[in-house]
């Protein structure tokens, strides 16, 4: 998807952010780009609103071991765009932020 497309998807119904369960999905995960490489998503955060996210299946997360989140944003506009042009964010200055904060402690 170039930068001056829209995502040729719709954004999955996300549900009102619930504080109480922070880290949870807030939507379904939706797959797009090249064999599903990408899965874009809302989760519940501990504040206001839900945070869009974007999952890479062909990068680890080091702490999980599972898909790493290449992208976190407002929306979700804001986080599929462009995703599949560079297909490697770290190498274009847009690495995601880590999700710490999202992390369930068990």
């Amino acid at each position: 998807m170039s930068t001056s497309e829209s995502a040729s998807f719709s954004a999955p119904v996300a549900q009102t952010n619930n504080p109480n369960v922070a880290g949870s999905l807030a939507s379904k995960k939706i797959r797009f780009g090249p064999f599903g490489r990408y899965a874009v998503f809302a989760a519940h955060t501990r504040f206001d609103a839900v945070e869009w996210m974007v999952a890479d299946a062909e990068k680890v997360d080091e702490v999980t071991e599972g898909p790493a989140v290449i992208r976190q944003g407002a929306t979700f506009d804001e986080v599929v765009e462009g995703v599949d042009d560079s297909h490697d964010d770290d190498q274009n200055g847009r690495g995601a932020t880590r999700l710490n904060s999202f992390a369930k402690r068990t």
